[in-house]
């Protein structure tokens, strides 16, 4: 027992490391040394000496110094800094096991990893770690118990492992459900890997871009209700000002809305005339909100939401986070209000866009039909590409892609049309987002990627902004059945524990409300005190009955007797000179006992002792009396001594 006992130590140490190391937020180096923790329980568990405490000693100085070192000019991140300060502890410790204190040492230090893992790792990964850690840590404790008062016999530890372990996950989930949602991270502080946002930004520049890649990574991933009209433009921002290369936005005003309640609301409410967003937004480089065109109002955790002019929304809370919020959208058109100007600018030396605009629109009667045969007009006589080739710098792209490559990515096609329609007096703008998505059958769901960042235009027609999109459909293909499985349980995971809320919370305690037709505290606003002591109610509930099972008639039978017996022996010892520690096994007190010159029925009474309490024998009324009777003997032994 004591070999297993030990090897379960290791394999915590190990865990702990490997929660860390896996996260990638860690230096390589110290990763590296985190696998010194191999060598120092393979010598531990083939019986080698400690090492020299001298060594451990000094390395445990320079361990310090390296923290400090590492804090201030190295990860210049306190909370890293710990994380490789856990490694080098984890390294050295494994080189110097020697107390009880020790192990203790080695458990708490590989929570705490656990603890630093769960900033770092977001993904299904980390419950993976974290169920096994949990289910190695309840194992070593009971072992632990085991070895302390049972020494090294043989002991049947099936039955209280596996029922402890339902117990600590019953209660580990319990917990997770029921403590207040707060916004934050540890110590206050994300440690997120942001996206950043290549396809999508602020600004277009056109020399900037050169050769252009798709990339697969996932943005977001969104559950819609509502609306199944594709494609789907997933708005973020636009853009108003063209100088010939670059595409800006002027309208640096915003204006602020405050949340009441998690609930951002822009417009009135229109029953049934609105669609629904859930999003689960991967960290960003940005602060944009995305969402489909026309959004009134905005259900997300945060103080403050930012709006411009042009109906761009700015979230401060979701920048470099991962992220969820819900999206209200009308299906109401929105009118073109304010000075519209702005959005018929043209940089000069463009007469001949206007003359092509003028062209294609002649005899049209009115703006919407002129918009659509541009729009027509693009998607059918011009090529995508994402390959070009390199420009002279004397050429104008836009009109290097109208008149003469006539090949383009989507900032091209949208460019040329912004500009037609203002050379025709058809205010209109740029608008940068993501197009489309990947549905995933299996979770009902689009998967939104860096590939599908794209630009299109909006344009005022009869008083109101209306989408266009110039740009020829891309041909994509579909990921394949495993891929979208595997997206589905990250979806899951994100959505019921990463994403996990308030709401959520709310909306479990209202399944247990059966009396649907009485008025009770689940048809008002539920109050975070009457939420949570309903759940812990449950909790209580729950310790109760997993207790009965654990303490029941049959364990009473079994060990309690026998515990009795035996602690009214170890508490006459003293009468001997012996010191009994909550580190001796019963092992240890018959040795210190036959020392100070007790017989062999002291042997007797701890061998019989270990066989009831950790071997798992039985006892009849007959034997139950003569082991009653054994007690009374080795106590009377003690006092005559």
């Amino acid at each position: 027992m004591l070999r297993i006992y030990n090897v379960l130590t290791a394999i915590i140490a190990f865990t702990g490391c490997l929660s860390i190391i896996i996260s990638g937020e860690t230096n390589p180096v110290f990763s590296l040394i985190g696998l010194g923790v191999i060598p120092g329980y393979y010598r531990f568990l083939i019986g080698k000496r400690p090492a020299n405490k001298y060594v451990t000693g000094t390395l445990s100085i320079i361990t310090l110094l390296i923290f400090i070192w590492d804090s201030i000019f190295l990860s210049k991140d306190y909370f890293i800094a710990v994380a490789h300060l856990t490694i080098i502890f984890q390294v050295i410790k494994s080189f110097d096991l020697k107390e009880p204190w020790d192990y203790l040492q080695v458990y708490f230090m590989a929570l705490l990893q656990l603890i630093i893992a769960s900033e770092l790792i977001f993904s299904i990964i980390f419950g993976v770690v974290f169920i096994m850690f949990l289910l190695i840590f309840v194992t070593v404790i009971i072992f632990s118990h085991f070895v302390r008062e049972g020494g090294d016999i043989k002991v049947d530890v099936k039955k209280p492992v596996f029922y402890i372990s339902i117990l600590t996950i019953l209660l580990t989930v319990s917990f997770f459900i029921s403590i207040p949602r707060v916004s934050g991270g540890l110590w206050g502080k994300y440690h997120q890997k942001s996206i950043r946002s290549v396809g999508f930004s602020k600004t277009i520049d056109f020399d900037s871009y050169g050769r252009i890649m798709l990339d697969p990574t996932v943005v977001m991933r969104v559950e819609i209700e509502g609306r199944k009209d594709l494609p789907y433009y997933w708005r973020g921002m636009t853009l108003d000002y063209f100088d010939g290369l670059v595409w800006e936005n002027t309208h640096f005003e915003r204006e602020s809305i405050f949340g009441k309640n998690g609930r951002f609301v822009l417009e009135p409410y229109i029953k049934d005339g609105y669609t629904i967003q859930r999003i689960f937004l991967e960290p960003m480089d940005n602060d944009v909100v995305f969402g489909l065109s026309n959004i009134i109002a905005i259900e997300s955790r945060g103080f403050i939401l930012y709006r411009d002019v042009s109906d761009a929304l700015f979230l401060p809370e979701k920048k470099g986070r991962r992220f969820q919020y819900i999206v209200y959208s009308s299906k109401i058109l929105k009118k073109a209000d304010g000075f519209l100007d702005d959005y018929l600018q043209i940089p000069i030396g463009f007469e001949d866009v206007k003359m092509l605009a003028e062209d294609l629109t002649k005899g049209l009667r009115n703006n919407h039909e002129k918009a659509l045969k541009i729009e027509n007009y693009l998607k059918e006589n011009y090529i995508y590409s994402l390959d070009l080739k390199e420009q002279d710098s004397g050429v104008n792209p836009v009109k290097d892609f109208l008149f003469n490559s006539k090949k383009g990515f989507c900032e091209h096609y949208a460019t040329a049309m912004v500009l037609m329609l203002r050379s025709i007096g058809i205010p209109s703008r740029i608008v940068t987002g993501f197009a489309g998505g990947d549905l995933n059958e299996y979770g009902g769901y689009l998967i939104i990627r860096q590939s599908h960042a794209h630009s299109w235009v909006e344009a005022v027609i009869d008083g109101f902004w209306l989408t266009f999109d110039p740009t020829p459909v891309k041909i994509t293909e579909k990921p394949s059945s495993v891929i979208l499985l595997i997206d589905m349980l990250k979806m899951k995971w994100q959505r019921y524990v990463i994403g996990y809320s308030l709401y959520d919370q709310k909306k479990i305690i209202r399944a247990f409300n059966v009396f649907k037709d009485f008025p009770t505290i689940f048809d008002l606003k539920i109050k975070s005190k009457s939420l949570h002591f309903i759940i812990f109610a449950i909790i209580i509930f729950s310790v109760v009955i997993i207790l009965f099972i654990l303490y029941g008639d049959g364990y009473k039978k079994r060990g309690c007797f026998a515990t009795r017996q035996y602690l009214s022996v170890r508490n006459k010892l003293g009468r001997l000179g012996i010191k009994v520690t909550s580190s001796l096994t019963p092992n240890d007190i018959e040795l210190k006992g036959i020392s100070r010159g007790l017989s062999s029925n002291f042997s007797n009474f701890i061998r019989l002792y270990q066989e009831i309490r950790f071997g798992g024998r039985k006892m009849n009324a007959k034997e139950r009396l003569e082991f009653k009777m054994l007690t009374r003997r080795v106590i009377k032994e003690i006092n005559s001594l």
